[in-house]
């Protein structure tokens, strides 16, 4: 049963270390912005040449707590984290290639 456990232990601990050595895109966003139903398309074209990276949708209506917590003043906004830090913010609907150059910069 010991063994069991710490096998167990050691998995939990290297998939933690896993997830934080880890690039997250969290946009954020409201159905009513017109700029971020825009801005929709262009995330979707950034995601298909980022397998690695984890995309985040935070509609700043229903998980508001969240977006106050990001200090998200204007919408839409784009928030870069690598290993749970925060590397950049992109305000407004930006073209997929800064999403682009900022993720390769970045991984």
């Amino acid at each position: 049963m010991v063994k069991y456990l710490i096998i167990n232990k050691l998995r939990n601990v290297k998939q933690l270390k896993q997830n934080r050595k880890m690039v997250t895109l969290k946009k954020f966003w409201s159905e009513t912005c017109g700029p971020c139903n825009a801005l929709a398309p262009t995330i979707e074209q950034v995601k298909d040449q980022f397998g690695a990276v984890s995309f985040q949708d935070i509609n700043i209506n229903n998980d508001f707590e969240t977006a106050r917590s990001y200090g998200v003043r204007s919408i839409p906004l784009v928030v870069i984290e690598k290993d749970g830090v925060e590397v950049d913010r992109i305000l407004g609907n930006q073209p997929a290639s800064t999403y682009v150059n900022k993720l390769r910069a970045i991984a």
